[in-house]
């Protein structure tokens, strides 16, 4: 969940590429709406974004009982302590800094089915 379009279709493009089965979404609103009939393993959420940031999106989502298991990963521009420290007490399973490289996907993959946490 990316309000950056052309951020959120790369990854998205880049997951089904490798044969993983992706949703996108630009707000939070709409996440939720997509969340209603879709649970993935594995969510990566902007903390940005307009209206419902990522952080409110993340105390949404764990406070939803059928949602309890799936991963979520703090994908932002932001990689201070501060943020970091608001990210893991909403709810966040990890926090990476954009750029989101190739790799640093694979590994999120991996440790997503696996249940490590940061």
């Amino acid at each position: 969940m990316d309000d950056n379009r052309d951020a959120a279709d790369s990854i998205v493009a880049l997951l089904e590429a490798n044969g993983h089965e992706a949703r996108v979404a630009y707000s939070g609103a709409a996440a939720l709406e997509v969340l209603a009939t879709y649970v993935p393993d594995l969510a990566l959420i902007d903390l940005g974004m307009p209206t419902m940031d990522g952080y409110e999106l993340a105390r949404r989502v764990r406070r939803t009982p059928r949602l309890a298991y799936m991963r979520l990963v703090a994908l932002t521009g932001w990689g201070q302590p501060e943020a970091r420290e608001r990210s893991r007490a909403a709810g966040f399973d990890k926090h990476v800094v954009k750029p989101l490289k190739a790799s640093d996907l694979d590994e999120l993959i991996v440790l997503s089915a696996h249940g490590s946490h940061d």
